[in-house]
């Protein structure tokens, strides 16, 4: 095996770092590109803090014979690539990975551009020259994003599939699960090659850690200062209203628009209004509601996110984020991460909590406009449909009911179930129903009852700010909690 020997005109300069100057033939462009010459010159700000515990794995893959085939698996925009620039930025710039790796060279192989960019024959020569030029060195690593590429042509499957029989060859890539599991299923000798490491989704606080770079880096690009309280802000309501929890990708993508934004508008300092400026709420249509429809949405809102909060059984779910600014087809909208590490065991109480969580947007609404049930929003009505199809799973799915029977399955979420049942059965299922939804109800109001400066302070505090996320809503109800504790502490004095 050869290893890479560095010429500038025509003498061989020994002392210079040989890891930082291209080795790949002009020939094999634009298909296989030498990085380590851009790596050489990246700005470290542009660079994801952490995933040291995933990076240490890949420096013992590289290191192997036998797992130097590497593949991160994980959603889109969740780090994958992320992770591997930092890689090569510690290895090429910084030099802080094992020693034996130091010399490494990483191309970039676009299978993509390859596929798309040259005919049968054209690519049959191509993948001939590469594999041949591959094969002779040592200090190589492949990197190919969207590795499953290389299974969607039969061409490039075999060079692929002899590549990584190589072992001086090293291979990094970077696709989702379900697409690496979809067309690497059949082929399991390469399969058989591969190590898998899986990069999993940040929390928010790890997702603050990891972007804090980009951050600094984005601040000294747009001139614009941001409040590190902003960034978490961003985080907490992309993972609320993206459907992308705690992506970095998509909390980067928020800040920048919103710095955008921002610099449009002449400002030095970055606000709540610019980033939320880059969700998909409907201000048109906000703009229209009443006043008084505006305290209802916001009363509503609040009572989902109180009896969630203070009630011990859904521990699982955590509400992220409330606004009253219309969304898709709500007027209102509270979203809840759920968290099925912190709730394996799923009991009656853990229901009862759950329905009322439902019912409680209609309980804070009759609080805030008296018994007078005409006046209920669209969305109380949405509420009873959800806990009514959570009752009916409580009896009918978990036979949680000792009347009507215990682990028999007779729901399965389609209401054209019930006339499949006897009578005495409905029967049945309908008291036990409509007891199941009061209880729930008396439990909603005895959290809101108990609670209700809270929740007239979140209420006050949405009609003001439009969108809560979760430190705006902990930081009220800590607030009341030193409130009620000072004044107890007050009476009993005197």
């Amino acid at each position: 095996m050869k290893k890479f020997k560095v010429v500038i005109g025509r003498k061989n300069v020994e002392n210079l770092d040989q890891s930082k100057f291209n080795v790949v033939p002009k020939s094999f462009s634009p298909y296989l590109i030498d990085l380590n010459p851009s790596i050489a010159y990246t700005n470290n700000l542009n660079l994801i803090s952490g995933r040291d515990k995933e990076i240490n794995r890949i420096y013992t893959c590289l290191l192997s014979q036998n797992k130097s085939k590497i593949v991160l698996l994980g959603d889109h925009g969740v780090g994958k690539s992320a992770t591997v620039q930092k890689l090569m930025y510690n290895v090429v710039t910084l030099k802080s990975c094992p020693k034996e790796l130091l010399n490494l060279h990483f191309l970039y192989f676009d299978v993509g551009l390859l596929i798309n960019g040259l005919g049968l024959r054209s690519i049959q020569l191509k993948m001939r020259k590469i594999y041949e030029f591959l094969s002779h060195y040592t200090n190589l690593v492949l990197y190919i994003e969207d590795i499953h590429l290389v299974q969607t042509h039969f061409l490039i499957s075999y060079f692929f599939s002899n590549l990584i029989k190589l072992r001086n060859v090293k291979i990094i890539g970077v696709t989702t699960e379900k697409e690496f599991e979809y067309y690497f299923q059949i082929d399991t000798r390469a399969r058989a090659h591969i190590e898998t490491i899986f990069i999993n989704k940040p929390n928010s606080e790890e997702l603050c850690r990891m972007i804090r770079k980009n951050v600094k880096y984005l601040e000294k690009s747009f001139k614009i200062i941001i409040d590190p309280r902003l960034v978490k802000y961003a985080i907490n309501i992309s993972s609320a209203f993206s459907n992308e929890l705690s992506n970095p990708a998509v909390a980067l993508s928020i800040l920048e628009s919103s710095l955008i934004t921002a610099k449009r508008k002449h400002r030095n300092k970055l606000t709540k209004t610019d980033i939320n400026s880059n969700f998909n709420f409907n201000y048109k249509l906000f703009k229209k509601i009443s006043k008084e429809d505006k305290k209802m949405i916001a009363y509503h809102e609040a009572g989902h996110f109180l009896v969630n909060y203070y009630s011990d059984n859904i521990r699982n779910l955590k509400t992220s984020a409330i606004t009253i600014v219309p969304a898709e087809d709500y007027l209102g909208v509270t979203t809840f991460n759920y968290m099925i590490e912190k709730q394996l065991r799923l009991d009656r109480n853990y229901f009862i909590d759950s329905i009322a969580c439902n019912l409680a947007g209609r309980v804070s609404e009759s609080i805030l406009l008296g018994e007078d049930t005409a006046k209920f929003s669209n969305g109380a009505a949405q509420d009873l449909i959800s806990a009514t199809i959570t009752v009916r799973e409580v009896i009918m799915q978990y036979g949680m009911v000792d009347e009507i029977g215990k682990n028999m399955t007779y729901f399965t979420g389609d209401y054209s179930d019930l006339y499949l049942l006897s009578e005495d059965i409905k029967n049945k299922v309908n008291a036990k129903t409509d007891e199941l939804i009061e209880q729930a109800n008396k439990r909603a109001q005895e959290i809101l009852n108990a609670h209700l400066n809270v929740l007239k302070r979140i209420a006050e505090e949405l009609l003001k700010n439009e969108v809560l996320d979760e430190i705006d809503l902990k930081q009220i109800c800590n607030q009341e909690e030193m409130l009620k504790k000072n004044n107890k502490k007050f009476n009993e004095d005197f």
